[in-house]
């Protein structure tokens, strides 16, 4: 069960990753990358051109950069995600949904091959349209509250007439 006291204990316990921790995860995962494609061209000058290589894909990692991603994008509406998706819950997450993403070919190669433009548009979209909902209730609100003091103010001024 979510306890409001838990999340501010825990926060303080553990202060969020900064900016340069996310930096350094972003280059740590760019260097992963240009590393298996160094090994790759090595190996394939050592086999011979014509064998094609293949590298086993990171779900795993790929699944966690996704988490971390939505949990910064997000984070701003909600601040409970930084508590609920620690990165010990993320890395968890991820070890189990990489099994999975791989027997459904939801891997960036899969998933963001066929919904790439779909998907950024969700993650920019949707923290937009949270927002105006929230916009439109609040202006909605604030309407009906001045409307209420008009028909106050009027009803008061007509009682006293």
């Amino acid at each position: 069960m979510y306890n409001e006291d838990q999340t501010h204990q825990q926060t303080e316990a553990a202060p969020a990753p900064s900016e340069a921790d996310h930096e350094l995860a972003r280059l740590e995962q760019i260097a992963a990358g240009h590393d298996q494609e160094t090994n790759a061209e090595l190996l394939a000058a050592a086999v011979g051109a014509d064998t094609v290589l293949t590298f086993p894909h990171d779900a795993a990692a790929e699944c966690e950069t996704v988490l971390v991603m939505a949990r910064t994008l997000l984070a701003p509406l909600y601040p409970s995600l930084e508590v609920v998706y620690s990165d010990s819950t993320i890395q968890k997450l991820s070890q189990a949904a990489a099994p999975v993403m791989i027997k459904y070919n939801l891997t960036g190669g899969g998933l963001l091959s066929k919904f790439g433009p779909e998907l950024t548009l969700a993650a920019v979209a949707v923290p937009v349209a949270l927002e105006t909902i929230k916009a439109v209730r609040h202006d909605h609100a604030a309407r009906i509250a001045a409307n209420d003091e008009q028909a106050a103010a009027a009803a008061l001024a007509n009682g006293s007439n």
